[in-house]
């Protein structure tokens, strides 16, 4: 889900939006609000970049918004590994408990890259923590009030 919302983001700025109409729809300003909770590594440094370049730091004057949400020591958020060449783009806000949420610092020097005060940083990953996330858990037996 999260991997096709980052593709789905990155057609709608270059494929839908009017950058000469000043990035609007019909008309309509159009902000690009890209969320996504365990999401796996998409891309490589490249795609990083775009996502980077488009819609956190673009020159339009609307502003887009994106963020990565990982929770403990998920291992989706692990996969595929760095080594075979993927890397997140930023932003990440790692859910390290119910009371404990940090904006992490994935953005050095321009580049992309990991924090290892946040889920980077964990020593073994769990399956069962992507599941679920607050008080909400997405198995098909979900246990949240409504």
């Amino acid at each position: 889900g999260g991997a096709l919302a980052s593709f789905l983001a990155i057609d709608i700025k270059r494929y839908i939006l009017d950058p000469i109409l000043d990035e609007r729809i019909n008309g309509i300003p159009f902000n690009i609000n890209l969320t996504t909770i365990g999401e796996p590594r998409v891309g490589n440094e490249v795609y990083a970049k775009i996502i980077m370049n488009e819609l956190i730091f673009q020159t339009t004057p609307l502003k887009h918004h994106v963020s990565r949400i990982t929770h403990r020591n998920d291992v989706i958020t692990h996969l595929p590994p760095s080594k075979s060449g993927f890397v997140h783009h930023p932003h990440e806000i790692w859910v390290k408990n119910i009371d404990e949420t940090y904006i992490c610092r994935d953005i050095d020097y321009g580049e992309p890259s990991d924090d290892l005060s946040c889920s980077a940083g964990a020593l073994f990953f769990d399956i069962s923590v992507h599941l679920f996330i607050w008080d909400i858990n997405f198995t098909p037996l979900c246990t949240c009030d409504t």
